[in-house]
């Protein structure tokens, strides 16, 4: 499980990184909705620290979890702003599938 999230992770890094955000190569922001200890807040700290130690520290992770910075769609917007760089939001249908 941690390896998925893992993966989703260095997919929205690289993407990010593609895109051309307004993040300097020293600092760059993330957010969670979940709290200290949960899978996707620990699998997120344990990337920050390997994108620190991979880079040799060109590039460190802040990340800000249980919702410190806000709602998902207040992370959304800051997304497209530039404040945040990457984070997990969640995904859902907005109506149920029919039958």
């Amino acid at each position: 499980m941690y390896q998925r999230i893992n993966k989703t992770l260095v997919g929205a890094v690289a993407a990010l990184a593609m895109v051309g955000t307004a993040a300097t190569a020293a600092d760059w922001r993330g957010w969670n909705i979940h709290v200290d200890g949960y899978p996707n807040t620990v699998a997120m700290d344990k990337f920050a620290e390997l994108v620190e130690e991979k880079t040799g520290g060109e590039i460190t992770l802040q990340m800000f979890h249980g919702g410190t910075l806000g709602s998902q769609p207040d992370a959304i917007e800051q997304v497209r702003m530039g404040g945040l760089q990457l984070g997990i939001m969640a995904t859902s249908r907005s109506t149920r599938p029919r039958m």
